[in-house]
C-alpha cells in the first residue's frame, strides 16, 4: 500500500482541487408516489368507527357513581391513615386499620370495574357498532 506524501497538494489543507462531487445514483432514480402513512390510516379508521361512550342506562350510572365513591373513600382512608400516623398519638393499629380499609375500598372499585362496568361498556360498544344503539 502506498504512503501518502505530505508534499502532495491533495493532502495539504486548503490546497486540494476545487470541484464538485458527483451526485449519487439514488437521486437519479425516478420518484414513486408516496404510500399512505400509518397516521392517515388511523385517522380514517377513527372516522369509520363511532365514538364509544358509556351506556346511557340508569344501572350504569348508579354503578359508575358507586365506583367513584369507592375510589374517593379509598384515597380519603389512606390519607387519614397517614395523618393519624404522623400527627396524633393514637396507636399504630388505628393507622393500619385505616390503610387496610382504604385498600379494600380500592380493590372493591377495581372489581366493580372489571366485573360489571367493563361488561356493560363492551355490550354497549357492540350494540353501537352494529347500528342498533342510539
Amino acid at each position: 500500500m502506498a504512503r501518502r506524501s505530505p508534499l502532495n497538494e491533495r493532502y495539504q489543507k486548503y490546497t486540494g482541487p476545487a470541484g464538485k462531487t458527483r451526485r449519487s445514483a439514488a437521486s437519479a432514480k425516478p420518484k414513486r408516489e408516496a404510500g399512505v402513512s400509518k397516521a392517515e390510516v388511523a385517522r380514517s379508521e377513527a372516522k369509520r368507527t363511532p365514538f364509544i361512550m358509556n351506556p346511557p342506562t340508569e344501572e350504569f350510572r348508579r354503578l359508575y357513581r358507586i365506583w367513584w365513591i369507592l375510589l374517593a373513600v379509598s384515597v380519603a382512608l389512606v390519607l387519614a391513615s397517614v395523618a393519624v400516623g404522623m400527627w396524633t398519638e393514637l396507636p399504630q393499629l388505628v393507622a393500619t386499620v385505616l390503610v387496610v380499609a382504604g385498600y379494600i375500598a380500592m380493590f372493591g372499585a377495581l372489581l366493580l370495574d372489571w366485573l360489571k362496568l367493563r361488561k356493560m361498556r363492551t355490550e354497549w360498544t357492540e350494540l353501537v357498532r352494529s347500528g342498533k344503539g342510539s
